[in-house]
């Protein structure tokens, strides 16, 4: 049962196997960009430098880069924005197995760029390859974040719906990687739903969801199902001669197979994947050899050389690719052949390395491995406290993920301690027994001694953990009360800014021109007044209009009437049209979905919110263009602010943001019981994303 558990978890570790079968477009296109630049005269010059660099990336890396390098200064140069934007997706290529880091920052640079193009398909395009980007250096919360903002993107009827499936198999493959198998399964299944209707250009995504869905089922013990769905993905990729697919099938039913304990047929099917992968000059994945090498080390325990050399070839074929998951399955592997040879020292070596690098990671699944492989190397150490702090962490990660209850297994390992530590205290005694009176008392007296010292210091410790506590309480309660104070504070300081505002406008506006009505009814009262004579009545007439106006206007930023009669997204909608383009700024507002029909006040403190941050952005954000979107989604309410201004710094984005304009955003936010989440850099633009859900609204 223990070798079942242990081995399992190398089949998870083929999922890499399915990263390899989704990729987005390499190729910047250059027609069909409604770009507002002249095309220079040498673009087409340029196009094919960096076409000739695309086609010699794969063996010429070097020069790769230099003819994109060229082809950049030359767009710069001439303006030529499709030039910059392919030399951009070159460097992505060429750095995404080296520095995914760096690879990600020229796909930003891409991203800027194809919105000032303005062709959506095009930034979803380049959103879902920054998704995989994101899946590969295991930023699976990013894949979230990302998911949530271009998610509304896909309602507009001229995008292109290839590429959603592809966004969520990575929202899925995020879940995956963190533990949430249900989640995961629900994104991968609305995937093959989403593909259903398509044509072969998404067969690679089919491939990858099956596969997936497969391996969840293979996680829950469900083998049957998930053999269909890997055969199902084989048969695919047969169809459309997909080699490296039909090995990365074949790797899975072969681990599926050994899970099974079915170790002929797991063995035949990493034989036939490892085969297939030479004959068609396939680059074999280090989980190939893993696996192997886990097989015979096993199966055919006489047979150790033979497990060693794969288990060599798979730690070696891990540090040429210097990607996490390979360097983490190969020190697995090294640590499992190690432990099936005996040589328990070696194997906690390569384990212990392992389990680093899953950790620096977050890799869940992967750390629960290492700590169950660890259990198993101290049991044969006979270092059985060890063992059990491995096992008892193994099952709290394990309990959490698939909600099992373990109690039984982790009393096993305790008694199976305290069994053991009594045996040992037995032979002391026996030897105690044996010696001689006076060693017997000294020994008896070194014994009191250090009780009681154990004594004394279990009671200082007590005595200053108890101290530590009640200090942390008061320090907690201290920081709550700052808090409560900081949050008066603003609200204090923001009501007040507003009745200044008030007092202001009440005093340049209407004030002023109530003076000179009084003044121009005392010049009548002070002359001889001609009741035929209507010129004088009537400007007055027209002084009382205007001061009319002015306080129908003031009343009305109290209180939107436009809110009260047709709701909020109305009401969001005129505050965008009364901004004017020749102000400097252009803003657009889209809505999704059917708002629902909110309390006034709370209408009015949404309005607020996104009247605050159009204010803030015409006052502070210097940009040209501004978004607003409002929408409603499966009961959660959102909102974003986005524009091309010269963004915030690090300091006022932060979680201890003293800035007084984001102290009062978030804190109205807070009384919504929303989140909210500012993305932004200086000189770079700023998007503010809020959500809130309805049963808080209601």
């Amino acid at each position: 049962m223990a070798r079942r558990i242990f081995l399992k978890s190398f089949s998870l570790l083929l999922i890499f196997n399915l990263s390899a079968l989704v990729h987005s477009s390499c190729v910047a296109q250059v027609a069909g960009f409604p770009y507002k630049h002249a095309v220079p005269e040498d673009s087409a010059f340029i196009i094919s430098i960096l076409n000739n660099a695309k086609d010699i990336a794969g063996t010429n890396r070097d020069s790769a880069l230099a003819l994109s390098n060229r082809g950049l200064r030359a767009s710069l140069s001439s303006g030529f924005i499709p030039g910059e934007i392919a030399a951009y997706r070159n460097f992505v290529l060429l750095h995404r197995k080296s520095d995914i880091d760096l690879a990600i920052s020229y796909l930003g640079k891409e991203i800027a760029l194809v919105k000032k193009a303005g062709d959506r398909n095009q930034l979803i395009e380049a959103y879902v390859l920054l998704a995989k980007l994101y899946e590969e250096s295991g930023n699976f919360d990013g894949i979230l974040r990302l998911y949530r903002v271009i998610f509304p993107l896909f309602r507009d009827p001229g995008i292109s719906p290839y590429m959603l499936p592809r966004l969520v198999n990575s929202v899925g493959y995020a879940y995956f990687q963190t533990g949430r198998y249900d989640s995961s399964l629900h994104y991968f299944g609305s995937a093959l739903l989403l593909m259903g209707n398509m044509d072969s250009l998404n067969y690679k995504d089919v491939i990858f969801a099956k596969s997936a869905i497969g391996i969840i089922h293979a996680r829950i013990a469900s083998g049957q199902h998930a053999l269909k769905y890997f055969r199902e993905a084989y048969q695919l990729a047969s169809a459309f001669s997909d080699t490296d697919a039909m090995v990365g099938q074949l790797s899975n039913i072969g681990v599926l197979y050994y899970d099974m304990q079915e170790y002929d047929k797991a063995k035949q099917y990493l034989y036939e994947a490892l085969q297939m992968a030479k004959a068609n000059k396939i680059k074999i994945t280090p989980q190939i050899y893993g696996m192997l090498a886990t097989v015979i080390s096993y199966y055919n325990p006489d047979s150790i050389s033979s497990a060693l050399f794969w288990a060599k070839e798979c730690y070696r074929l891990a540090r040429e690719s210097n990607r996490f998951d390979d360097m983490i399955q190969a020190s697995y592997t090294m640590g499992i052949v190690y432990q099936s040879n005996g040589e328990y020292r070696e194997a906690e070596k390569y384990l212990l390395e392992g389990l680093g690098l899953a950790l620096k990671k977050g890799k869940i699944e992967n750390i629960t491995n290492a700590y169950l492989n660890l259990y198993k190397v101290n049991i044969g150490l006979k270092q059985y406290k060890t063992a059990l702090e491995y096992q008892t962490r193994y099952y709290q990660i394990k309990d959490s993920i698939t909600g099992l209850d373990n109690a039984e297994r982790i009393t096993h390992i305790e008694q199976q301690y305290k069994t053991t530590e009594k045996d040992r205290q037995l032979a002391e005694q026996k030897v105690l027994m044996q010696a001689q009176e006076s060693k017997l008392r000294e020994k008896n007296f070194w014994i009191s001694s250090i009780t009681i010292t154990a004594a004394l210091l279990s009671l200082l410790f007590f005595v200053v953990y108890r101290n530590n506590r009640n200090k942390q309480k008061t320090l907690l309660l201290f920081f709550r009360q700052q808090q409560e104070i900081n949050l008066l504070k603003a609200r204090a300081e923001a009501e007040n800014e507003e009745r200044k505002r008030i007092g202001k406008e009440l005093h340049d506006g209407i004030v002023s021109q109530l003076l000179a009505i009084k003044l121009n009814v005392n010049a009548i009262q002070d002359k001889d007044y001609d009741p035929l004579d209507g010129y004088q009545l009537g400007h007055i007439a027209r002084q009382l209009e205007e001061a009319t106006g002015d306080l129908r206007s003031t009343a009305h930023n109290l209180m939107p009437e436009t809110l009260l009669q047709q709701g909020l997204a109305k009401a969001v909608a005129t505050l965008c049209d009364k901004i004017s383009p020749n102000g400097g700024i252009e803003a657009d507002f889209q809505v999704y979905g059917n708002i629902p029909e909110l309390d006034n006040n709370v209408a009015l403190s949404l309005y607020r919110i996104i009247q605050e941050l159009i204010q803030n952005t015409m006052k502070h954000a210097q940009a040209t263009l501004l978004l607003v979107q409002l929408s409603y989604r499966e009961g959660i309410l959102s909102i974003t602010v986005e524009d091309n201004g010269i963004g915030l710094d690090e300091k006022s984005v932060g979680k201890n943001a003293e800035t007084m304009g984001i102290t009062n955003l978030k804190r109205r936010v807070s009384e919504l019981n929303g989140t909210i989440d500012i993305s932004s850099r200086p000189g770079k633009e700023t998007t503010v994303y809020i959500e809130f859900e309805e049963k808080w609204l209601i």
